[in-house]
């Protein structure tokens, strides 16, 4: 007589939201609430609150979430203005006031976003907003996203703790204070664009982008070599902010002049940073 294997039940998504799709994953896995909290970055207890719907998750351990489960349980396609500042605070970690910084933009703009009036933030700052959504959508489900720290934060460490450097001292040489150096080194904050030239001069190569060939990737290196805010390279082209960022998202096509100022803006940055795109 043979005994029949038991077979294990098929794991079930029960219920919705975060609880729902936390408890999914976790059980897909075969992984205990200890060991899934091991690997979200938080206590164990968290995991059961968050699965039990007792407690909701503080902004920074979103990112975390997200990574573990594979994509955003509460909305994987933002649609409307305030799904999409709802869906950047969770992939950033960041609170409303957060994500404004982040956007280069005022408390005031999220805000009315949130209400659902986009049109008094002006085109340029929608434009903008999609754009990080497009970013953070486009991170889903890649390899690197499970690492502690990526590009800048990346660097940053690496290069400090090869040159024996503590927060502080690395914070001097750039010129801000530490609190600042430390959201930047955990991948928290991005700098703001007048920051970039010490950066690069510290790296010593663009951790982004070393040898630009899109017309997103020239616009970004020429940002980040001179230090320039998207209004500000818009005047250097004689456009704006909102032309700018059409040529970044592809949206229009550059014409030869302004691609020209662009080629010329990475090349005579690149000392800043030692590399040459020759």
């Amino acid at each position: 007589m043979r005994l029949k294997a038991s077979r294990k039940p098929a794991v079930r998504l029960i219920g919705t939201g975060l609880a729902g799709h936390l408890r999914y994953r976790r059980e897909t896995l075969g992984l205990t609430r200890k060991e899934a909290a091991r690997q979200i970055g938080v206590l164990g207890a968290a995991v059961g609150q968050w699965e039990t719907g007792e407690h909701h998750p503080e902004a920074e351990y979103w990112p975390g979430i997200i990574r573990f489960i594979g994509y955003d349980p509460i909305c994987s396609d933002p649609q409307t203005a305030p799904e999409k500042i709802a869906f950047l605070c969770r992939h950033k970690g960041v609170p409303r006031s957060g994500l404004a910084t982040l956007l280069g933009i005022d408390k005031a703009t999220v805000l009315s976003w949130e209400q659902g009036c986009p049109q008094r933030a002006g085109w340029t700052k929608v434009d903008r907003l999609d754009y990080f959504v497009r970013s953070a959508r486009t991170g889903e489900r890649v390899p690197e996203e499970a690492t502690p720290r990526q590009g800048l934060a990346e660097a940053l460490f690496r290069t400090r703790k090869e040159r024996a450097l503590t927060q502080k001292a690395t914070a001097e040489l750039l010129g801000v204070d530490p609190a600042t150096y430390k959201l930047w080194e955990s991948g928290r904050r991005n700098p703001y664009p007048r920051s970039w030239p010490s950066i690069l001069k510290f790296l010593g190569r663009d951790p982004i982008c070393e040898r630009p060939g899109t017309v997103a990737e020239k616009i970004g290196v020429a940002r980040r070599r001179h230090g320039l805010s998207y209004q500000a390279l818009g005047k250097l082209i004689g456009g704006s902010e909102h032309v700018v960022l059409r040529l970044e998202s592809g949206r229009t096509a550059p014409k030869e002049g302004i691609l020209a100022i662009l080629e010329a803006l990475v090349r005579t940055g690149s000392a800043i940073c030692g590399n040459s795109n020759n």
